[in-house]
């Protein structure tokens, strides 16, 4: 369809697909198959994501997998970009999004390097990857992050005024935009 539809004038497909992975996800064959063939299709509207925190939940990462993701991805003929501080740098990791979806030849891997439990006393092991903080733990990486310990969910008042500011149906998603079912049997699926 995107050969015959998708031109200047007309572009039916114009999405661009964000994918968050870790480093498990990309130790499944299934992923390999599927990243080798976005590069060569030149699928430049997907960015993948990759939580480069090099832990598992059995320990660290080069207990179990000991590829190069970089070099794999180019050779699989991505762009690669690294993020080098995913904890902290935003305006990184805002910067390399932005640059993903400028690209029109390939697709994007965005190598993120975290600390996985970042702020506590877990931080950086694998004991923090299948088991909750402790209250103790989460009051203090509550606040070191600035944030009340006491509360349970906490969401700042500038992220709840941008959601507010958001239609709660895009224009073009309304009820009357959208194509409607040809089948009668609704009610079964």
């Amino acid at each position: 369809m995107s050969a015959k539809f998708n031109k200047d004038g007309f572009p039916l497909f114009d999405n661009h697909v964000f994918v968050f992975c870790g480093d498990g996800c990309l130790e499944e064959g299934v992923a390999s198959e599927a990243c080798s063939l976005a590069g060569h299709l030149g699928l430049h509207r997907l960015t993948v994501l990759y939580d480069d925190n090099n832990i598992t939940i059995d320990g660290e990462l080069h207990l179990a997998f000991s590829e190069k993701v970089q070099q794999r991805f180019k050779a699989y003929d991505w762009h690669v970009d690294v993020v080098e501080d995913g904890n902290t740098d935003v305006a990184g990791l805002v910067q390399a999004m932005e640059n993903a979806k400028k690209r029109t030849d390939k697709p994007t891997l965005i190598c993120v390097r975290t600390t996985i439990g970042f702020l506590s006393s877990k931080a950086g092991t694998a004991k923090v990857h299948g088991s909750p903080l402790s209250e103790e733990e989460l009051r203090a990486v509550k606040e070191q992050c600035g944030l009340s310990p006491d509360e349970k969910l906490q969401i700042p008042e500038e992220v709840k005024q941008v959601c507010q500011k958001r239609p709660s149906t895009p224009p073009s998603e309304n009820r009357q935009n959208r194509p409607q079912p040809t089948h009668t049997h609704t009610s079964k699926y």
